[in-house]
């Protein structure tokens, strides 16, 4: 028996070694920008007592930044969003690194030919005053912008003055971009999910700026202080630990403090908790994933918020076979060809094909092109095998771009993005749906909780806890700093 006891004694001190040494004061979930943002807000503070933990085997989260041909390609986020109020413009604007994307390009229509330049820019000046608020809320509260949208484009097509039979069928025709050109905006599958009135704001200046071939990873270098120059970085590297997916996080503990548990069988004690992962995460784990589940309100704005995602294929091309005048191109299918090609697209299984929204060159990087892929059949395409995806893009060129541009190559390589089946993301962005509206659900998956005793012990940061920036990198990094600062 005493042998017995002396056993569970030296388990139970082994135990508490292991429990204290893995203490800590604040525990982060997550590297993407609300994380990392968090974090250098600590440390800049002198609150070293942190640990982060990162469920894939890199840091950045949705920004993604990666070698592909002479340089680099986002898979993730990829642009600076406007110039004033913007914490990421704030940040970098000193460097002079960030560059004017031209976001004007052609339509090529599915008869192999450019739509006349008059025309698109026409219909392109019709969905940017239909999509873009013009205080016309009463007009849109309640719906969704697809019955917003539609209805608008179809009633000022009605009132141009088109005189030729193929003009007339290419502005109809065009409502299918304008869904396309809508949803990768807002990171949905369908334009019938996102609210057509938002609390989304903008912010004035340039809303393209690319990165000049760095990547958006830049930013979280500079947070890090590994940009511009690595002599003096952040002591972030010894806090993080990656491939760490959290299973658990018990945030009302008898102790006061927090429990979080990984898929690994590790565990960490801590304090508080700053959970950072997608509302893409929170939806598909949020009832196995908290202890105790968390309140009933919260659970509902999670449920009604909206993701979808978006797609990117980036191509590597031996040579540039397009000229430097090419700044993209947006794909417009006319009903016939959409007709026919369907049944045979079906039994291939290749109405994804339907999906793409178009091609567009990579800043400072010559040879490569990005083809962006929006609507319901995201999770099919990230799920194919790169022999279908390279069929599908080849059969695309073939039909769009080898008509215009006959010195056409294929690509040598690529890559797919691939956020919405990867379990440690789920989506893109997030979007107001007309229920979360109604809720405020922003702000209530915003609201930290707290434990029986009153403490706050789990708070929540992130694009989607955001309530007018959410979608983006900026609104991500405010909330990181937050939270910090919540606890500060």
């Amino acid at each position: 028996v005493k042998m017995i006891d002396c056993c569970w004694c030296l388990r139970l001190v082994s135990l508490a070694v292991i429990f204290r040494a893995s203490f800590s004061t604040v525990i982060i979930v997550g590297t993407g920008p609300a994380g990392i943002a968090a974090s250098t807000r600590f440390l800049k503070n002198n609150v070293t007592d942190i640990l982060i933990l990162e469920a894939e085997n890199r840091l950045g989260g949705r920004i993604n930044s990666i070698e592909l041909g002479s340089s680099i390609v986002d898979m993730g986020a990829e642009w600076c969003h406007g110039q004033e109020g913007n914490i990421v413009y704030d940040l970098i604007k000193d460097y002079n690194i960030l560059r004017h994307t031209n976001v004007k390009f052609t339509i090529f229509y599915s008869d192999g030919k450019p739509v006349d330049e008059g025309l698109s820019t026409t219909l392109s000046e019709i969905i940017q005053r239909i999509y873009i608020p013009d205080g016309d809320k009463n007009q849109r509260d309640g719906i969704t912008l697809g019955e917003y949208c539609t209805k608008r484009y179809l009633d000022a097509i009605n009132n141009l003055d088109l005189n030729k039979i193929r003009e007339r069928r290419i502005a109809k025709d065009f409502l299918a971009f304008f869904q396309s050109y809508v949803i990768s905006s807002e990171g949905s599958f369908s334009w019938f999910e996102p609210s057509a009135e938002s609390d989304f704001r903008e912010c004035p200046g340039d809303f393209g700026l690319n990165w000049d071939g760095r990547g958006f990873k830049t930013i979280l270098d500079l947070m890090m202080r590994k940009f511009p120059n690595t002599s003096t970085p952040l002591p972030i590297d010894d806090k993080i630990i990656l491939n760490k997916e959290v299973q658990k996080i018990v945030w009302d503990s008898k102790d006061d403090g927090v429990i979080v548990k990984c898929t690994d069988g590790s565990w960490y004690h801590g304090e508080q908790v700053i959970f950072t992962p997608s509302l893409g995460v929170l939806k598909e784990r949020h009832s196995s994933m908290f202890e105790p589940q968390l309140p009933m309100r919260k659970q509902v704005a999670i449920e009604k918020l909206g993701i979808g995602a978006v797609m990117k294929i980036m191509l590597l091309f031996d040579t540039t076979w397009w000229p430097s005048t090419f700044t993209g191109a947006g794909f417009v299918w006319s009903f016939e060809h959409r007709d026919v090609d369907f049944y045979k697209f079906t039994k291939l299984g290749k109405v994804w094909i339907f999906d793409a929204s178009g091609i567009f060159p990579v800043a400072n990087n010559p040879n490569v092109l990005s083809f962006w892929f929006t609507g319901a059949s995201i999770p099919i395409i990230e799920q194919l095998d790169q022999v279908e995806v390279s069929e599908g893009v080849n059969f695309l060129m073939e039909k769009f771009i080898k008509p215009i541009y006959n010195n056409m190559t294929y690509p040598i390589s690529f890559v797919k993005s691939q956020w919405y089946t990867n379990p440690h993301f789920r989506g893109t962005y997030s979007y107001q749906t007309t229920a979360s509206r109604r809720l405020n659900a922003n702000a209530v998956l915003a609201r930290p909780l707290r434990n029986r005793n009153g403490k706050t012990t789990l708070m929540f940061a992130g694009e989607a806890t955001h309530p007018y920036y959410y979608s983006t990198v900026h609104g991500a990094i405010e909330t990181g700093y937050r939270e910090a600062d919540r606890v500060l």
